[in-house]
């Protein structure tokens, strides 16, 4: 299996029971914020997880990537910075990188994006900025919407 399908097979795992799974317990977000790098403490009630999330995937999958303050840290990663807004326009994305939208400056990994087609399907962690009552969640973006993304290495 090649490291973008590991990628995706990890976030699918990811997912909740339903589109949409509510947690009262953080707790279950420790593991993406301690392997990661994120918090040795864990999960915490303040701080947006959405790359953490995307991060804690690629990690999984096997690439060395680092959370250092909400961004890849380039000198420790597998993955390029693509500029989608004014650049690429995302036409290069793929399944298993991770793209980003310039609202909130949110992170999602990419698990389908479609030949001819604007539409990209996503897993996402901390949806639509709300800061932990969705877990995980299948989503549909398109590429105009990027503002950049993380190309996997090697493709």
């Amino acid at each position: 299996m090649g490291v973008r399908d590991r990628i995706i097979a990890i976030a699918n795992q990811e997912l909740g029971t339903g589109d949409n799974r509510d947690t009262s317990d953080i707790h279950e977000l420790d593991k993406y914020f301690i392997d990661t790098g994120k918090s040795i403490a864990g999960a915490d009630t303040t701080t947006s997880w959405c790359g953490i999330f995307a991060c804690w995937v690629l990690l999984k999958s096997g690439l060395y990537v680092s959370w250092t303050q909400k961004i890849f840290d380039p000198a420790k990663t597998q993955v390029e910075l693509i500029q989608a807004e004014g650049g690429d326009k995302g036409k290069g994305i793929r399944p298993g990188d991770v793209g980003v939208i310039h609202h909130r400056i949110h992170h999602f990994v990419v698990v389908q994006a479609y030949t001819g087609s604007d539409s990209l399907i996503t897993i996402e962690g901390n949806y639509l900025g709300r800061k932990h009552d969705c877990i995980r969640r299948s989503y549909e973006r398109t590429r105009g919407g990027l503002w950049y993304y993380y190309r996997v290495l090697p493709n």
